[in-house]
């Protein structure tokens, strides 16, 4: 019986609401987002003109870069949060005695504390390359130009170990500089190695390539090929075949891949769709389409009621028919599922 007794006043309580803490913001694209949350977008923010730090939140600001330092806190980012907390305790005092308190964003306390923390002794995370960092990554792009290394990625460890010697050598000039990583060497080697060995690279397109790529695009006009992708990688090696010959016709080595099917197929895209848009498959269906199919999905209601004998297939080829004199392609599937779809969203009143 007292059992009971307590189950209906723990049945009659009111629940306890479960506490929801807030996740901390853990990168700087956090960051920005928080504080256009909180105050907008920056060129619509109607800041006041005295926004400079006092003395005592320049003491915060020490305080909590030091907290950095000694491994209290991760980065910079996670101590935002306790930093900006102090910070408005400090100003709602100033608020008691009469002074109107700054607006203090997230942006800008993280950026006072990496200052600090650079005052204090931090390492730097982003130095610029001297001018011997900058001879090896040229030494060793021109070794994957001459086919020393496969590719960047191979020569990024070794040149990392000659950065590393480098920094060793000469202990005075480069206290405090950061170890470069390995991701950061390869996409120091990788431009240089494009501008010396594969010469088109992110580079103009020639004429004649142009017009190759525009014989590709009239072909899958014309549906000669089965995607866009198929006739991307022909136009490719046809566009590698005449960079070939040009470097052959100037006394130089056969190049590599220079126009990947990416790039190709961009630019086949792009030329379709200005010279016949709606020649093209795999698109939307425009409202003039959709309303020309409405029209035969009634014919294939009939057909389903008995009163017609055409099927769904040869209903779906005079549509195609239709389209094709009214300068739309559809292949005869596409035309099948506008023409179920259409049924049953306008006939049948179902969705799909």
């Amino acid at each position: 019986m007292a059992g009971l007794q307590v189950r209906r006043r723990e049945a009659g309580a009111p629940k306890r609401r479960k506490q929801v803490r807030k996740r901390e913001t853990t990168s700087l694209l956090g960051l920005l987002a928080a504080d256009q949350r909180e105050y907008g977008p920056t060129e619509a923010r109607n800041w006041r003109s005295s926004q400079h730090w006092s003395a005592a939140e320049s003491r915060l600001i020490e305080c909590y870069a030091r907290a950095v330092l000694a491994g209290r806190y991760a980065n910079a980012v996670l101590a935002v949060g306790d930093c900006r907390a102090a910070l408005s305790r400090l100003a709602a005092a100033g608020t008691s005695r009469g002074l109107l308190p700054p607006t203090r964003t997230r942006q800008a306390v993280h950026a006072m504390l990496v200052k600090a923390a650079l005052r204090q002794g931090r390492t730097p995370s982003r130095v610029r390359w001297t001018r011997e960092e900058t001879a090896l990554l040229d030494r060793f792009a021109a070794a994957v130009a001459q086919n020393r290394f496969r590719t960047a990625r191979g020569a990024g460890p070794a040149c990392r170990e000659a950065i590393s010697r480098l920094h060793r050598r000469f202990p005075g000039r480069y206290a405090g500089f950061p170890e470069r990583s390995l991701s950061t060497i390869q996409h120091g080697i990788w431009p240089r190695v494009a501008r010396l060995k594969y010469r088109w690279f992110n580079s103009q397109w020639f004429a004649s390539e142009i017009a190759i790529v525009d014989r590709y695009a009239r072909a899958v006009i014309a549906h000669r090929f089965p995607s866009v992708r198929a006739a991307s990688k022909a136009c490719s090696r046809a566009c590698i075949r005449l960079i070939a010959r040009v470097a052959q016709r100037r006394g130089r080595r056969r190049p590599g891949v220079v126009r990947t099917v990416s790039a190709v197929s961009d630019r086949v895209l792009t030329r379709a769709k200005e010279i016949a848009p709606y020649q093209l498959p795999n698109r939307r269906w425009t409202a003039t389409e959709r309303r020309i199919a409405a029209r035969w999905a009634r014919r294939y209601d009939q057909h389903m009621r008995g009163k017609l004998t055409m099927n769904l297939l040869t209903i779906a080829a005079l549509l195609q028919a239709e389209l094709g004199r009214r300068g739309y392609y559809r292949n005869v599937q596409a035309c099948v599922t506008e023409i179920v779809t259409q049924r049953r969203r306008d006939v049948l009143g179902l969705t799909r």
